[in-house]
């Protein structure tokens, strides 16, 4: 049931759980779950589980029943798609603080000035006495979509309020991530309103987060009070851009992406390690950076596109003709390369991944497939997963920093 998913560590800290006023999220450990307002009956718990997308769905099933028509193609490392490419959008506005092609921002604004949606379910950063916090809300204007952009490497809670944006006057749009969508279409297919309002789905290409007290770890070695943070992002300023700090009444701090995350000795969260979508497959447009030469040497910042829908597809041709985004033609395996660090960890080791997990009693989350069944290197899953503890282990003990810098893992 529900609460088994958060025992083993399998909350993606969605926030679906709150549906129908059930919980509050709060955070344990540097991840948001659910506090439950009262004990649920095994009827509520089956039903919250059945649309929990941390312990795993049926994702090649689900893929194929919203793609279908005549021009689907399918490859297990991208999931179902029926165009892809390169783009970058022509609106000064959003690129100027993009780390990449800003095509996200481009399309939901498209979506919103076409009333084609009348809000877009995203999340902007606030500062408040207990630091930068992500805060989900509704954007209806290009400003509001401004204000959200930038990645958030950290848990977000983008349903907590859920149940407002079931009762939304008007129809929506959702940017989220993989696992994000996946609970929104599971909800969507037992909730037949919240599925008439959901008009488009937008995510990214997705490696994981760690949990929140990486980022708590880096404010403390940079002696940086949080509560005094004015501004902050995970990456800004270029492609692929920096994690910015600006504390009031100080220098603006700047720290190389992704260079950053080895300032600790944090690690991915393990249900992340466990996911096997790499590139966002139950949306109707999914972006991620131009991991290219071509690319990232041409003097512009580019997104690749996956599109996965007609839907989608039909939102970027009719943009394309009214000369809102630039675009490069790319072909299959160009995509899959620029991003084979994710498609290899995701989609080619997962499956012995999944084989060290259950050796080691660890419970996994369950997908119908969309990863590689042939055994890569054991003795790798097993020679990462212990440099991980032992990270983690000498992070606890403040340890972490002194010998990464006497190692040379970090400067």
């Amino acid at each position: 049931m529900i609460d088994s998913v958060i025992k083993d560590n399998l909350c993606i800290s969605c926030g679906i759980c709150t549906l129908n006023g059930n919980a509050s999220m709060q955070m344990v450990k540097g991840i948001n779950i659910p506090k439950f307002n009262n004990e649920l009956d095994t009827k509520e718990k089956k039903e919250l589980y059945d649309i929990c997308p941390g312990k795993g769905y049926p994702i090649v099933k689900m893929g194929e029943k919203q793609s279908l028509n005549e021009n689907i193609q399918h490859d297990y490392r991208l999931g179902y798609y029926n165009s892809i490419g390169a783009a970058r959008s022509k609106d000064d506005r959003i690129t100027k603080n993009s780390t990449s092609g800003g095509m996200i921002p481009a399309v939901a604004n498209y979506l919103l000035e076409n009333n084609i949606v009348n809000g877009v379910l995203t999340v902007k950063t606030i500062y408040t006495k207990n630091g930068p916090e992500p805060k989900p809300f509704i954007a209806t204007n290009l400003s509001d979509l401004i204000s959200s952009q930038g990645s958030k490497y950290r848990p977000i809670p983008l349903f907590e309020n859920i149940d407002n944006v079931i009762n939304f006057d008007g129809n929506l749009a959702v940017i989220g991530t993989p696992c994000q969508i996946a609970g929104l279409r599971m909800l969507q297919e037992v909730n037949s309103k919240l599925n008439k309002k959901i008009k488009f789905t937008i995510t990214n290409f997705c490696g994981g987060y760690r949990d929140y007290r990486e980022t708590e770890r880096i404010f403390e070695l940079k002696g940086i009070n949080k509560k005094n943070i004015e501004f902050f992002t995970y990456r800004g300023k270029g492609q692929p851009g920096s994690m910015l700090i600006k504390e009031a009444k100080k220098d603006e701090i700047n720290l190389p992406y992704p260079d950053y995350a080895r300032l600790t000795g944090h690690i991915k969260y393990k249900r992340c390690r466990l996911c096997v979508d790499a590139t966002g497959e139950l949306s109707d447009l999914s972006f991620g950076d131009a991991w290219m030469p071509k690319y990232l040497n041409s003097g512009n910042k580019w997104s690749f596109f996956i599109s996965r829908t007609e839907t989608g597809r039909s939102v970027l041709k009719k943009m394309f003709d009214d000369n809102l985004f630039h675009h490069s033609e790319i072909s299959k395996e160009e995509l899959i390369e620029s991003q084979s660090g994710n498609i290899n960890t995701k989609k080619e080791r997962q499956n012995s991944r999944n084989k060290l997990y259950e050796f080691l009693g660890v419970r996994i989350p369950a997908f119908d497939g969309g990863y590689s069944k042939k055994d890569t290197n054991l003795k790798l899953e097993l020679k990462v997963a212990t440099s991980h503890n032992i990270f983690l282990f000498l992070e606890k003990i403040k340890l972490y920093t002194p010998i990464a810098r006497l190692i040379k893992r970090i400067k």
